[in-house]
């Protein structure tokens, strides 16, 4: 078995996990200072995120990710013991990962064998105590359109059950103990197994056919020496179907038969999967070529015993949506021109949706000879032998450009391994990016310090390649996980340009193992395949171990990922346990979540643009993620008025805030907050939709306004009555805010209103937008000093009738403009 076989104002900003926005003030912002301006690779939480739960006594490892954006869950799959079982006796295990709160969730569907939150997906062995099967390497892919999971995997599996009536007869089958196959289970959204036996018990599907049928036919009663490992699957979801290859070293029928009986030269084949209804069964399953070849490592009709020096191993994936194809990918010993017998190098085939190949590329002959070569490890350092390799690739497909990036990890300068990258045409052609160096881990003199184990994914929604992959840059041996962007948007013309400067730390594990991935003198003490023994001297050179704790990574298509890994759980060399950790990626803006504001005691919401009426000792916000890149961290700032740009130099900072904990408190010289507007920007360079940069993209802006208006009133009015009910007043009563500016004055009784006779105080109020209201008041007093108007007659001539003189009558009226007709009193 070989390597690849398996002002006091207190800012206080609180961070939570989640993914639903609170509406802010958003704007495009450049700040001149360069000093404090950082640009963002965000990992959310505090600390890596524990997965799975194996320990004390058991191990966890080999993980791979998936995610299913209908429940907005990450399906997390890994080896570990069976439940129950033997210490040995690995099974693949699967663990839903909430992708707003990272909970991680039990499986919902009924039956399902779980332990702790995590459920069982495997079925290998017969599930006895002495169980000597195992299943390993496990790989997932998700299908939107049937809403499920396909888990692969490679394991020494026994006969499904056969015998309902008698569920432990008939396990101990053909396949011995150590003939690895390659099995899928199908796993619906709900944690179901939907691949079921005749009894309707979970039946894993076997997909490759190397030890089964042939050594039936051919081979009855030897012991099987063939296998298939490394398996890697992907959806297409034009067709929906996956597409499943992996690495075996079956008898092919034009070799020797002696050589045949042995096996040994590892090739990759594929095998296409239908998720479409079969009128029996669930889904088809199987359809297309049996276990087609797609690999010629070594191919030489002219010299076939040169066929088992030259291996194909570990291939990777991708799906283009574009053009219905396959990109397949792996590392290869070929014997192609210029490259020899151990020399690995990255190679890869285009294949049609049905699988054939679809374009023929360079080095096509009569010998079969047609891989198309991706990396040149060593090709201009003078490396180019066997002391040089490229191991373990990883592809993905960007469908915005119609191009692929595949990635590894090699010592292209011999001993000293980093990850590398190459962009590729639809064709599977290369582009001028070619052989980019990704991870930078060694000081270019010593070679201890590496980067390995690489997986990317490609983020249509910033239109980014992430890369990830474990690395020692700073401790010998002691490996974190470290990530790297680069902006997708490109001809390939030019190498790619790194996004969020150079490379991050993602993985935190110190925190929960100060000595993590500290290697012993014996590597790590854990059970390989068929109980082989780890490759002495050293685990930096046996990959087989390593492939254990090497990342995995998913994108989620909204700018954000998940990355998943094996790691110790202490650092102990003689105690030590694997489990899986991962941790959620956000590369988007930093949402605001909610926003508040406080006196110091009672909190009271605050939105983008709010006028505050109250104290303002403190402002609380909340993130949806915790922005971290390393060391640093989002910087922000509170200035006085409408800021438009970070600057530190601006006279109007009132404070400024490096966010890296779950709260933060800035301290200004003024408590409270005067009234005035605020601005408070985010002052770190973020990426938005197609990479286009936005600079400081996060801002919230209010005003505080805790003074009434100033009131203009009359001043105390003395008028005529002009009729019985007084007489109309008008008058003007204005009102200015210092922050609305004039602000309607309402008044009682208002003006025009009649006023009647004596005094009425008129009583005026004005409230401005934040609420303040002022109150004022004047008296209005209508009086009636007129006297009334007499009607007389004119002057009167009578003729005497007596002595006397002689009786006169007359009419005298008199009428008042308040009272009206009024009495007179004549004398005589």
């Amino acid at each position: 078995m070989r390597w690849w076989q398996p002002l006091v104002v207190m800012l206080v900003i609180t961070w939570i996990i989640g993914d639903h926005p609170l509406t802010v003030h958003a704007r495009s912002i450049v700040s001149p200072d360069t000093a404090v301006k950082i640009t963002l690779n965000s990992v959310i939480g505090d600390s890596d995120e524990r997965i799975s739960f194996a320990a004390p006594t058991l191990d966890a490892f080999e993980p791979d990710v998936a995610y299913n954006p209908i429940t907005n869950q990450y399906l997390v799959v890994f080896v570990r013991p069976r439940a129950g079982g033997g210490t040995n006796e690995f099974e693949i295990y699967g663990q839903f990962v909430d992708a707003v709160t990272g909970v991680l969730l039990p499986p919902s569907a009924p039956g399902a064998e779980v332990s702790g939150t995590a459920f069982r997906i495997s079925r290998n062995g017969n599930d006895l105590a002495n169980d000597p099967f195992d299943a390993y390497s496990p790989v997932v892919s998700y299908s939107a359109r049937d809403n499920v999971f396909l888990v692969a995997w490679t394991a020494d599996n026994t006969n499904p059950l056969i015998d309902c009536a008698n569920p432990s007869a008939g396990r101990a089958g053909y396949r011995a103990a150590g003939a690895f196959e390659i099995y899928v289970q199908v796993v619906a959204a709900d944690g179901d197994l939907l691949i079921r036996d005749t009894c309707g018990n979970p039946q894993d599907d076997r997909i490759s056919e190397i030890n089964v049928l042939f050594y039936r036919t051919n081979f009855a009663g030897r012991t099987p020496d063939w296998d298939a490992f490394s398996p890697s699957v992907a959806y297409n979801s034009q067709n929906g179907e996956f597409l499943i290859c992996w690495s075996d070293d079956r008898a092919n029928g034009f070799l020797s038969q002696s050589f045949a009986e042995q096996g040994g030269e590892f090739e990759i084949r594929c095998q296409r999967f239908s998720l479409d209804p079969h009128p029996t069964r669930r889904f088809i399953g199987q359809i297309g070529p049996n276990d087609f070849l797609v690999s010629r490592a070594g191919f030489d009709v002219s010299n076939p015993a040169t066929r088992p020096d030259y291996d194909a191993v570990t291939p990777a994936i991708a799906y283009n949506s574009v053009d219905n194809q396959w990109f397949v990918v792996w590392s290869a010993d070929n014997n192609a021109i210029g490259v020899e017998d151990g020399e690995f190098e990255i190679y890869g085939q285009i294949l049609a949706a049905d699988g054939t190949q679809a374009h023929l590329l360079p080095g096509i002959g009569s010998n079969y000879r047609d891989d198309h070569r991706i990396s040149f490890v060593g090709e201009n350092n003078g490396c180019a032998d066997a002391s040089c390799d490229a191991y373990r690739p990883a592809v993905a497909h960007n469908p915005d450009r119609n191009q692929y990036l595949v990635a590894w990890f090699g010592d292209n300068t011999n001993g000293f391994e980093e990850v590398y990258v190459s962009l590729r045409q639809p064709t599977g052609f290369g582009t001028s990016v070619s052989n980019q160096r990704v991870s930078f881990s060694s000081n270019g003199t010593d070679n201890r310090f590496k980067g390995l184990d690489v997986d990317l994914a490609y983020d249509p929604y910033q239109r980014e390649w992430l890369v990830v992959w474990r690395s020692d840059p700073t401790v010998n041996d002691r490996f974190e996980i470290y990530g790297q962007r680069f902006n997708a948007d490109t001809d390939g013309s030019t190498p790619l340009t790194p996004v969020g400067g150079g490379n991050f730390l993602i993985g935190s594990t110190p925190v929960l193992a100060p000595s993590a991935f500290q290697a012993s003198s014996s590597g790590l003490a854990r059970p390989l395949p068929n109980g082989e023994a780890e490759t002495p001297p050293s685990t930096l050179y046996n990959p087989v171990n390593w492939h254990r704790v090497a990342p995995r990574l998913v994108a989620t298509g909204t700018g954000r990922f998940m990355t998943v890994w094996s790691s110790y759980l202490n650092g102990v060399p003689a105690n030590r346990q694997f489990e899986i950790f991962g941790r959620r990626l956000s590369f988007v803006p930093p949402t605001v979540q909610s926003a508040a504001w406080s006196d110091g005691s009672a909190a009271s919401v605050l939105n983008d643009g709010d006028l505050i009426s109250g104290t303002v000792n403190e402002l609380r916000l909340t993130f949806a993620e915790l922005l971290r890149n390393g060391n640093d961290s989002a910087n922000y700032r509170l200035f006085s008025g409408a800021a438009t740009t970070c600057d530190a130099a601006n006279p109007n900072l009132l404070a400024g805030v490096r966010v890296d904990g779950a709260t933060t408190i800035v301290t200004t010289t003024a408590q409270p907050l005067p009234d005035g507007q605020y601005s408070l920007l985010a002052c770190a360079t973020l990426t938005s939709v197609g990479g286009i940069p936005l600079g400081s993209d996060v801002s919230l802006f209010f005003t505080i306004d805790t003074t009434a208006p100033v009131l203009n009133l009359p001043d105390a009015t003395t008028i005529e009555a002009t009729g019985p009910a007084g007489v109309p007043v008008t008058f003007t009563a204005t009102a200015v805010d210092a922050v609305s500016g004039a602000v309607a004055v309402t008044c009682t009784p208002a003006s025009g209103s009649t006023f009647p006779l004596g005094t009425t105080t008129v009583t005026c109020t004005a409230t401005d937008a934040a609420g303040n209201t002022a109150s004022g008041s004047f008296p209005v007093t209508v009086g009636d000093t007129t006297a009334p108007t007499l009607t007389l007659p004119p002057n009167l001539t009578r003729e005497a009738t007596g002595p006397a003189g002689a009786p006169v009558t007359f009419t005298a009226t008199a009428v008042d403009a308040v009272s009206g007709a009024v009495a007179v009193t004549c004398t005589p």
